[in-house]
């Protein structure tokens, strides 16, 4: 198939003098400067891009990697990697290098119409106006010649100095502009010029086609302007000089720098001065605080140990006062329990009185049964009168091992006579011994407060069951009873001191707030679970040994 690639493609221009093909771009020549072509893009060189003319007749590559373009009225010579490189990034200027009568031609117009070609020695020939040109790449030198530099002017702020020995900048000056060009018979349209302010720029600074070097904000000091002109790529090694000295303002001279250095120094020594005095009575100030703080918080520890010992004293008070409260309800039950085993001492010392009084002695057949009788009296009430000694027990400050079971019974004897023939008490004790070490006095309390707690939820007929089980490091004990419960709202409240679930003037509120302070203080646990209408349980953990 024939692809026509036409101005309406890219093509700068439609009539092509010559092609030249690389592995990357096809290169067109044309009046319209230098073209490549791919697949991907067209890309083209004119005198703007530093062709140097816009009108390229033929392409020659030689053996050093350089391309050789016959133009309108000189040689150029690009290299082939440069030129490529230059095609894929736009920001790459093409470095061009010229050839005409300064080389040496006799007519630097060379012809369009004519081949030129590359040897077999590599040697470049192309077609001119007047005669052939043969080229060695190999040997071409640029022609060595000096242009005449000169400093066009020099301003300060869009001022002109004069410069004729050296240049006096003012103090104060923001923008320095120095022009500059040079005198050449040769190649003067070709002519690269490079400058440098030393000590100011560390390197040589290429001009652009403006011919001047602008300067800001330079600080004072001496300076020397270098120029150095040269022709593609290569420069001279003469040089211009110029020197340039730019003035100090007051506060740029070595004696203002002197005064502010010591009045910089004046002035930290000043605010270190105040603020060390200000360190100083912020320490002061401090330590008075401090120790006024230390004063009242020794006041306050004081006052609050105060108030401790009387909290504690209260708490043992009101242990007491609990105590000698449930000895109180005890006192009238207790007496009716006592009653009944007198009842069977004094019947049975009657009987014997009345069998000595008509027989004159014992009758055989009725000796046991007083005997027994009065025993049996005598060891009920002993065994009331020993729960009791053991409830009244106030050693506070006194462990010793207890049997819990023993414990339990004692209260159970205590409480007979508020157990009705319609409350049944069952006991499921796991272990035979459930040995803990305690106050007795304030255990008995705590299983007092309880079961009575138990017995006083039961309208009427109901259970009341103990549980117990000794287990790794706790002994566990379980109440429950099957009374009406307590209400949802109302069970995390009721070890708190003065609560009551009791009708205002039947109960202190302190029954199980002192429980609860008595199982903590011996590394227990007391919890209650409850489903109101169907009763309530009450758990004791107590570490055993």
């Amino acid at each position: 198939t024939i692809e026509y690639i036409t101005i309406e493609d890219g093509l700068p221009a439609s009539f092509m003098f010559s092609t030249f093909s690389t592995e990357n771009f096809i290169w067109l020549t044309s009046n319209d400067g230098l073209t490549g072509y791919s697949k991907d893009k067209i890309v083209n060189f004119d005198q703007e891009d530093g062709l140097g003319f816009d009108i390229v007749y033929d392409i020659i590559a030689d053996d050093f990697g350089n391309l050789w373009l016959p133009s309108e009225n000189s040689i150029l010579s690009i290299n082939l990697e440069e030129l490529e490189k230059a095609a894929n990034d736009s920001s790459i200027t093409l470095n061009v290098k010229q050839y005409d009568k300064s080389y040496g031609m006799k007519n630097s117009h060379c012809l369009g119409a004519s081949l030129s070609f590359k040897d077999s020695e590599g040697m470049v020939w192309i077609p001119t106006l007047d005669g052939i040109v043969s080229l060695d790449p190999a040997k071409i030198n640029a022609p060595i010649f000096e242009p005449y530099m000169i400093i066009e002017s020099i301003s300060a702020d869009n001022n002109q100095l004069d410069y004729e020995n050296e240049t006096i900048v003012p103090a104060g000056t923001d923008r320095l502009l120095i022009d500059f060009t040079a005198i050449s018979y040769v190649q003067s349209d070709r002519l690269q010029f490079r400058y440098r302010l030393d000590p100011f720029d560390k390197e040589w600074i290429t001009a652009t086609r403006e011919r001047n070097g602008i300067y800001t904000n330079l600080p004072p000091g001496s300076y020397e302007f270098l120029l150095q002109t040269g022709v593609d790529g290569k420069y001279s090694d003469s040089m211009l000089a110029e020197e340039i000295i730019i003035k100090a303002a007051w506060w740029q001279t070595t004696w203002a720098r002197i005064l502010m250095g010591i009045a910089i120094i004046a002035l930290a020594l000043l605010v270190y001065w105040l603020r060390l005095r200000a360190l100083t009575s912020r320490n002061i100030w401090l330590e008075t605080t401090v120790s006024d703080r230390t004063k009242e918080l020794e006041q306050q520890k004081k006052e609050l140990n105060e108030v401790i010992e009387q909290l504690r004293s209260v708490q043992e008070q009101m242990v007491q006062s609990d105590k000698m409260a449930s000895l109180g309800v005890l006192s009238a039950g207790v007496a009716h329990e006592i009653n009944n085993p007198l009842n069977f001492i004094q019947g049975g010392v009657e009987g014997l009185e009345q069998t000595l009084t008509h027989n004159g002695h014992l009758n055989n057949e009725d000796y046991p049964l007083l005997i027994s009788a009065i025993k049996e009296g005598v060891s009920r009430a002993s065994k009331i009168v020993s729960s009791l000694n053991e409830f009244s027990h106030s050693a506070d400050d006194r462990n010793e091992p207890c049997e819990v079971h023993h414990i339990i019974e004692n209260c159970l004897t205590m409480l007979q006579y508020r157990i009705k023939n319609e409350i049944e008490v069952v006991r499921h004790y796991e272990n035979d011994h459930a040995m803990i070490m305690a106050n007795s006095g304030k255990i008995h309390q705590v299983f007092l407060n309880i079961i009575t707690n138990a017995l006083q939820s039961i309208d009427g007929s109901g259970r009341i069951k103990i549980h117990t089980r000794v287990g790794k490091s706790q002994v566990l004990i379980d109440i429950t009873d099957s009374g009406q419960g307590i209400k949802p709202e109302d069970l995390p409240k009721i070890t708190e001191p003065f609560f009551s679930t009791k009708e205002p003037g039947k109960g202190t509120g302190l029954g199980l707030s002192i429980t609860y302070a008595i199982i903590t203080e011996h590394h227990g646990q007391l919890t209650y679970s409850s489903e109101w209408g169907k009763g309530t349980t009450a758990r004791i953990l107590l570490p055993r040994i």
